[in-house]
């Protein structure tokens, strides 16, 4: 995508669909929690290029989160689990500086509404287990852990489990 397109906006942020010149941006962000450890799958960088490239060519939705100066602060992505099925796969991240500000639960309302679009009828998310305070906000957002897979990384020298959560989608019936 090349223009930007909004989909919302409260308090000062914009969400919004991910354009080509946010790629190195969402890379710095991705970059940030894989450095920082226990967030992501690995502990190596990813070329900002190629992340963004695999990211729109897998996804339903790539968004990002915006504030007043135009400066993006987040960004997510939404996949469909399996062709066959209404489920879809959500992943994002919002830098540590605006984590806590409300944030997360908007960008979850605009999800929604993408999800209806869509005719997704739930969410899933996955996180390492060792990243207990993510759980515990997506549990506030009211997903449940479903599964467990044993063993999923290794990363720092240390083995981590892949927890999976999910949400039914509000359709407001």
């Amino acid at each position: 995508m090349k223009s930007k397109e909004y989909i919302g906006q409260d308090g000062g942020f914009q969400f919004r669909y991910a354009i080509d010149s946010d790629a190195s941006t969402i890379g710095r962000i991705y970059n940030y929690y894989a450095v920082k450890g226990g967030y992501t799958y690995t502990d190596k960088t990813v070329n900002a290029d190629t992340y963004y490239k695999m990211l729109v060519n897998s996804s339903i939705a790539v968004y990002v989160i915006e504030d007043d100066r135009g400066v993006v602060v987040g960004y997510g992505a939404m996949s469909q689990l399996h062709p066959a099925t209404n489920i879809a796969v959500v992943i994002g991240f919002i830098l540590p500086e605006y984590v806590n500000k409300g944030l997360e639960a908007w960008a979850w309302t605009h999800w929604e509404g993408i999800a209806k679009f869509f005719g997704i009828d739930s969410f899933v998310v996955n996180m390492p287990s060792t990243n207990e305070k993510s759980i515990a906000v997506q549990k506030k957002f009211g997903f449940e852990v479903v599964g467990t897979i044993k063993d999923m990384r290794v990363g720092k020298g240390e083995k981590f489990d892949q927890v999976w959560m999910q949400k039914q989608v509000d359709r407001g019936l």
